[in-house]
């Protein structure tokens, strides 16, 4: 009896699973056979790599006479990393008993379970002169490089003035969840409130989800809040007392000062004028004037004096307990005696 069937072909069929669980190759013949079949088969590396994604395996299958179906199991590594789904292939390295062509190979696919990472930008603050340190981190690990790009961009403080406008690029290599981003401050001696600026991502690469994140970054004032002075002056009577008073440091905001005089040895209405008034500093101004006015006469009398002082403020000021002297000078002489 002359036997009419064709030598049976081993087929490997294609097999998927999630991350961490077993593929599942199915190992076929195109027909069964009369002798037992063993059929020799390992694994390689396509985009998955053994030892990381999976364990290299090889084994052998056998097909019992009349068999046509067995299966071949590879293991696969879960991780935390979010990457691509991965690839391997199975192939027949040797076989025993009659069988045709072994040249097909089964793909297995190792599915990524893992988020793809967020990008977090934190907070910081920093005294001006200093840097803000922002941390940069990822939610999660990625199998792959991810570049992101950041930005400054100005809140209440400005680039220029309070800061070095900032670009740059941070990179995470596989595995890498955190780096930093840093910003220069500029320090000063105008008081001022505490200001702020932003960090946002402009751009990335690799896998990633939101990048919507923004950190802020705090730049904390160091300088006091100024003290207002007054000068002492003097002049001829008859002319005018220019008091200058000034603030200790400027300010970032508009002050003003109330004063006032009042008499000391000299009296007002007779020897000055008495005089209230308001001067104010501008943004960045530490010097004004306060005008009293002195009345001349023809009475030979000692040097007299009266005060200038605070009496209100508005802005941040910061001690304004300090009184300007006013001599005024007498350029009378002194009477003769005549018989």
């Amino acid at each position: 009896i002359l036997d009419d069937d064709a030598t049976p072909d081993v087929l490997l069929g294609d097999f998927i699973v999630t991350v961490g669980g077993d593929m599942v190759c199915d190992v076929t013949l195109s027909n069964p056979s009369s002798v037992m079949i063993t059929v020799d088969l390992a694994t390689e590396d396509e985009t998955a790599v053994a030892g990381a994604d999976y364990p290299a395996t090889t084994g052998t299958v056998t097909c019992v006479p009349g068999e046509a179906a067995e299966t071949f199991t590879v293991p696969t590594t879960s991780d935390a990393l979010d990457e691509p789904d991965e690839t391997l292939t199975v192939a027949v390295t040797a076989s025993t008993g009659t069988v045709g062509d072994t040249s097909d190979t089964g793909t297995g696919t190792i599915l990524d379970d893992d988020a793809t990472p967020d990008v977090l930008i934190g907070d910081v603050s920093v005294t001006e002169g200093g840097d803000l340190v922002f941390d940069v981190t990822l939610t999660s690990a990625s199998g792959g490089t991810i570049t992101v790009d950041l930005a400054t961009a100005d809140g209440s403080a400005t680039a220029g003035a309070d800061y070095t406008s900032s670009t740059g690029t941070v990179t995470f290599t596989p595995g890498d969840t955190a780096e930093t981003f840093t910003v220069s401050t500029t320090g000063d001696l105008v008081d001022e409130q505490d200001e702020t600026l932003t960090v946002s991502v402009t751009g990335s690469t690799g896998r990633v989800g939101d990048t919507s994140d923004t950190g802020t970054g705090t730049i904390l004032d160091d300088d006091d809040a100024p003290d207002v002075l007054i000068g002492d002056v003097s002049v001829a009577e008859g002319g005018d007392l220019v008091f200058d008073v000034n603030l200790t440091n400027p300010s970032s905001s508009t002050i003003t000062v109330d004063l006032a005089t009042s008499d000391g040895s000299a009296t007002a209405g007779s020897d000055y004028t008495s005089t209230t008034g308001t001067v104010t500093f501008t943004p960045g101004d530490t010097a004004e004037t306060f005008t009293v006015s002195t009345t001349g006469d023809l009475v030979d009398e000692p040097d007299e004096t009266l005060t200038v002082a605070v009496t209100a403020s508005t802005g941040t000021v910061g001690d304004t307990s300090d009184t300007g002297t006013g001599t005024i000078l007498d350029d009378d002489d002194a009477p003769d005696v005549l018989i």
